[in-house]
C-alpha cells in the first residue's frame, strides 16, 4: 500500500502529563537556570505522541508558553551549543526557527546537578504540516532559502564549528552493502521483519542499481550543513503557512542533495496521504511534487545536474536508513526503530511517483528558471 500514514505526521502537537519526578527536574532547571525561585510554573506537559525519543515539553511560567528539550547523556553539548547558535544566526536573517531563552549567566544551554543538558525556546504556536496545497509554496519557499544560506559565506564561521564538534559522522551507505546486510539479518532480526524485508528485496535492490552510478556526486558535498529530518513532524506551519523549522539538532553535515531530496520525499509523501481519496491522485503529486521541486531548485540555486539527481537523493538516504535499522538490530539488538520499515519500503515505490515530472525532464533540458 502506497503513502501509508506516517507515524511522524499528526497534524497537531501531542500532549501527554509527566510523571512527578520529571516535573520536578524541569522545575528545578527552570527556577535555578532561568527564572526567579519564586516563578510559578502553571503547567508541564509531555510532546508528542512517539516514546522512542522525545524528550520535548511544553511549560507555561508566569503565563508565558515555552518549549523545553531535555537532551540526552551521550549529547555532545558543545556540538549543540554550536547548532543553536547556527539557528539563532538564521532566526535573526529572517529564517523561521524558534527563539532561544538564554539562562541567567546568558548560555544557550543548562546544565542540572545531574549534568543534564537543557534548552528552553519560546513556544511558537501551530500545527504540524498536514500536505495541503495551499501550504507547499510558503514551505518550498522556506525551505529553498534555508539550503541556499547554509551554504553561504555569511554562515560559514557557524557551520565549520559544526563540522569540527561533529564527532559522530553520520555513515553514508555503499550501497550494495544494504544488499548485504538484509540477505544476513535473519539471524539478528525478528522474523515478521525479515519476511517484510525479504519480500521486498527486489524493490530494494532496484533501488540500489539506480542511485548506485550517481553515489559518488550524491556524497560529493558530504560536509555541507543540511537539515537532515525535514518530515511533516518537525515543520510547524503558522497562519499565513510559513513554517518554523523545528528539531535544531538535525543541523549537521550531510551531502545536501541526500537532504534537499529526502525531505521533498517526506513532505509530499504527506501531501499523497491527504489528497489518498483523488481518482488522479498519482499525477498530482507528480505535479505538484514538480512545482515543489522547482521552488527549492531555484531558491537553492542548484544546477541542472543536481537538480536532476533529487530522486536519487531521496532514494539513497532511504537505503542509508533502512541499513541503520539493520545495524542497530544486528550490534545492539535494538528493535526500537523497526516500525519504520513499512514506512521506508512504502517509500522506495513512492519516490518515482512524487518525482515523475522532474525524472521525465531529465533529459529536457533545465527545469528551472
Amino acid at each position: 500500500m502506497l503513502f501509508i500514514r506516517d507515524i511522524f505526521s499528526e497534524e497537531k502537537p501531542c500532549y501527554s502529563l509527566v510523571d512527578s519526578k520529571t516535573a520536578t527536574g524541569i522545575i528545578d532547571v527552570l527556577r535555578s537556570a532561568y527564572f526567579k525561585s519564586s516563578a510559578e510554573v502553571q503547567e508541564i506537559l509531555k510532546v508528542g505522541a512517539l516514546e522512542i525519543n522525545s524528550q520535548n515539553f511544553f511549560v507555561r511560567v508566569n503565563d508565558v508558553s515555552y518549549h523545553v528539550k531535555r537532551l540526552s547523556h551521550h549529547t555532545s553539548l558543545d556540538l549543540v551549543n554550536a547548532q543553536y547558535n547556527l539557528s539563532e544566526f538564521l532566526r535573526k536573517r529572517g529564517h523561521s526557527f524558534p527563539e532561544i531563552i538564554s539562562t541567567k549567566q546568558s548560555r544557550l544551554i543548562a546544565i542540572d546537578r545531574n549534568h543534564q543538558g537543557w534548552i528552553v525556546t519560546r513556544f511558537e504556536p501551530g500545527n504540524y504540516f498536514s500536505g495541503l496545497k495551499r501550504e507547499l509554496p510558503a514551505v518550498a519557499g522556506a525551505i529553498g532559502n534555508l539550503f541556499h544560506d547554509l551554504a553561504s559565506d555569511g554562515c560559514k564561521q557557524f557551520t565549520e564549528n559544526i563540522v569540527l564538534l561533529n564527532s559522530a559522522a553520520l555513515p553514508i551507505l555503499n550501497p550494495e552493502f544494504l544488499l548485504s546486510s538484509i540477505i544476513d539479518s535473519d539471524k539478528s532480526l525478528p522474523p515478521s521483519d525479515y519476511s517484510l524485508l525479504s519480500s521486498h528485496f527486489k524493490i530494494i535492490e532496484n533501488a540500489v542499481y539506480s542511485i548506485r552510478k550517481f553515489s559518488s556526486l550524491l556524497t560529493i558535498n558530504e560536509n555541507c550543513i543540511s537539515h537532515i529530518v525535514l518530515h511533516p513532524h518537525n515543520l510547524l506551519t503558522k497562519s499565513d503557512w510559513h513554517p518554523v523549522f523545528l528539531d535544531v539538532e538535525s543541523l549537521r553535515p550531510h551531502p545536501r542533495l541526500m537532504s534537499i531530496g529526502f525531505g521533498i520525499y517526506k513532505l509530499m509523501r504527506q501531501f499523497g496521504v491527504m489528497y489518498t481519496s483523488c481518482s488522479n491522485r498519482d499525477s498530482l503529486i507528480a505535479k505538484y511534487g514538480l512545482e515543489m521541486c522547482r521552488v527549492i531548485i531555484h531558491k537553492t540555486g542548484l544546477n541542472n545536474i543536481e537538480a536532476s539527481l533529487l530522486p536519487y537523493g531521496a532514494t539513497f538516504e532511504v537505503c542509508r536508513r533502512l541499513n541503520i535499522i539493520l545495524e542497530l538490530n544486528a550490534q545492539h539488538g535494538s528493535i526500537l526503530w523497526n516500525k519504520i520499515f513499512p514506512i521506508h519500503l512504502a517509500g522506495l515505490r513512492e519516490i518515482p511517483i512524487i518525482f515523475a515530472s522532474l525524472l521525465n525532464k531529465g533529459n529536457q533540458g533545465p527545469i528551472h528558471e
